[in-house]
């Protein structure tokens, strides 16, 4: 590969993952607002659990896409996709003093679930709402 495909390549790959990101961050902050994360503390695990799990996520992505195929790529979305949800969920769970899930909106409605369950829904939730968002707006 050349020097300049090389860089084409390295600023390719830095555009996704900003895109990424900035798309991940903007669906699940406000998603989690309107599910009723209130405090700056909980935001801020929200903004630190996508910081932590999307990079890592988008560039094991884009190496299988590189790699192997954007076939092999879409089977792969589904364990990067299930790894991330746990690893967040764990973090939202571990995190009582930053995330009441107590004012979650669907904790409310389904009578108080445990702790561990709502931090489970609402990891599935921004989740599901994030990777379909945006593989939405990256069909267009």
């Amino acid at each position: 590969m050349s020097d300049a495909a090389s860089k084409l390549l390295i600023m390719t790959v830095l555009a996704g993952l900003a895109k990424s990101f900035l798309l991940t961050e903007a669906i699940e902050l406000t998603l989690a607002l309107i599910l009723g994360v209130r405090n700056r503390k909980g935001m801020l695990l929200v903004f630190l659990a996508n910081l932590m799990t999307n990079p890592a996520a988008v560039l094991f992505f884009f190496a299988v896409s590189f790699t192997a195929g954007s076939k092999a790529a879409a089977f792969a979305a589904i364990p990067i996709e299930i790894a991330v949800l746990i690893s967040e969920w764990r973090l939202y769970f571990s995190r009582p003093d930053m995330l009441d899930t107590g004012r979650l909106i669907f904790a409310r409605a389904a009578g108080q679930p445990g702790r561990e369950t709502a931090t489970l829904i609402l990891s599935l939730i921004l989740n599901i709402a994030s990777y379909g968002l945006g593989a939405l707006i990256s069909a267009r």
